[in-house]
């Protein structure tokens, strides 16, 4: 929505919007932003230099001089060291926390799983300890740390930092970021895991910051459930409530015994993937032997994925002929099986959906892997520091 405002408003508008374009420009002159935004060269100048006085961007160089000569122009960007964000996605059985430096650079990453049948208490201290040394551990002693991000799977109040419903957590409305402030001097944000696992890839990767409809997909642990988040416009889609993007029983256990049994009756007993119906095998174990086993290209194995991509594939033609985005990315412990299930996906995409422009949608797995949602739960302080 567009906001007027007295004289320090626009200033600080016309600050944040020049940092931001440093981000996305690095390596950038006063002159070529200033084309960009249509703002006089000394209004950017004297921007420049007042954000180079916070610390926030520094002179990286000189450019060349103009074919008529003078002085060269001073290159700009972004001041790695100006502080750090945390990252973090909550699972319900584990905890997945990055480090970024300014620049949005990753710089240390942990994944470690709750000791087991904590309280959402016990689960609270396990965090702070774990984060404080996870802190201790990755950043100088003297870090400026800018704030932390927490993506959760379920219904998530990110204004008033609350988890409505999620499995991460046995209560229901627990003020996840209100009990955290009490331990860290640093602000605090709460998102559905989804939510910021799209705006992650909107912001973190370039080839994307100009895409205006993305579709974020991402699937976790046991392939349960698959949240969904959205880009409309270049902004982050919430729903009416904030309940936007819930997907359940991706996979069932019926699912997982009737392929099973179709790989028995192809491959014989030969086969090694075991399904076990007795609760002492979850269906994350399963997985992973499976993904073990195709990684030793075994047939089996490398059958069950294309099985599991037939699935998913169905969804991801829903979604694309319902939305019409431009790109769909698939994040979380999925891409870990992007080599068996990669050309089942495209070729769902290239040929089910109804429009031609729609078959034209782009796949894509991110760099960040498993790593994408805590990834993106760091973007939200990026996104608050450089835009709002």
């Amino acid at each position: 929505m567009f906001q007027s405002g007295n004289h320090k408003f626009i200033k600080n508008l016309n600050r944040k919007h020049i940092l931001n374009l440093v981000r996305m420009h690095q390596g950038i002159t006063a002159r070529e932003i200033s084309e960009l935004t249509n703002l006089k060269v000394a209004t950017v100048l004297y921007t420049l230099k007042a954000l180079n006085k916070q610390g926030q961007i520094i002179k990286a160089g000189m450019g060349d001089s103009s074919l008529l000569g003078g002085k060269p122009p001073v290159i700009w960007d972004i001041n790695c060291d100006h502080g750090f964000v945390i990252g973090v996605e909550w699972l319900s059985t584990e905890l997945r926390m990055v480090l970024l430096n300014f620049n949005a650079q990753p710089v240390s990453r942990l994944k470690t799983a709750f000791p087991n049948k904590l309280s959402d208490a016990e689960k609270i201290d396990y965090f702070v300890s774990t984060l404080k040394e996870f802190i201790k551990s990755s950043s100088p002693p003297d870090a400026n740390l800018l704030g932390m991000g927490i993506g959760i799977s379920g219904l998530v109040d990110f204004k008033q930092g609350i988890v409505r419903l999620s499995s991460a957590f046995r209560a229901q409305d627990y003020p996840l970021a209100q009990i955290l402030k009490e331990h860290f001097n640093f602000p605090v944000f709460i998102e559905n895991e989804s939510n910021a696992g799209a705006l992650g890839i909107k912001w973190l990767l370039p080839e994307f910051y100009q895409t205006s409809h993305i579709i974020y997909l991402s699937i976790q642990q046991c392939f349960r459930g698959m949240g969904i988040g959205f880009i409309i416009n270049h902004q982050l889609y919430r729903g009416a409530s904030n309940a936007v993007g819930e997907m359940p029983l991706l996979f069932t256990d019926s699912f997982f015994r009737k392929t099973v049994k179709k790989i028995r009756k192809k491959f014989g007993n030969n086969q090694t993937l075991i399904y076990r119906e007795d609760g002492q095998d979850t269906i994350s174990n399963f997985l992973r032997n499976a993904l073990l086993s195709a990684q030793k290209n075994e047939a089996s194995a490398l059958f069950l994925w294309k099985e599991i991509a037939r699935e998913i594939g169905k969804r991801l033609v829903l979604l694309i002929d319902l939305f019409n985005p431009q790109a769909v990315i698939l994040g979380g412990d999925i891409s870990e099986a992007k080599p068996f299930i990669e050309s089942v996906l495209r070729q769902y995409i290239r040929n089910k959906p109804l429009s031609a422009e729609a078959k034209k949608t782009r796949l894509f797995f991110p760099e960040f892997g498993a790593f994408t949602n805590a990834m993106g739960a760091a973007a939200i302080v990026l996104e608050k520091i450089y835009t709002e």
